[in-house]
């Protein structure tokens, strides 16, 4: 959860969400959220993700990371 960067994108791991991939876009750690906008079907709908959802790792529920937040330019 501490690891979910502004700029990283997810995918949806439900299969019925057919390869729903999100970008994070804002991160609220008082309420323990993130701020998204979907990148597949709906494409640039804002809605709230908890962050116990985003996961680096495979899993059955919630979200995988597929790419990271690209490194600042210096």
């Amino acid at each position: 959860m501490s690891n979910v960067k502004i700029d990283q994108v997810w995918e949806d791991s439900d299969p019925r969400m057919q390869g729903r991939r999100i970008r994070i876009i804002g991160i609220d750690r008082v309420k323990r959220q993130a701020t998204v906008i979907t990148l597949t079907s709906r494409r640039g709908r804002i809605s709230y993700i908890r962050l116990d959802r985003l996961r680096s790792t495979r899993g059955k529920r919630g979200y995988n990371l597929i790419q990271e937040a690209p490194e600042p330019v210096p």
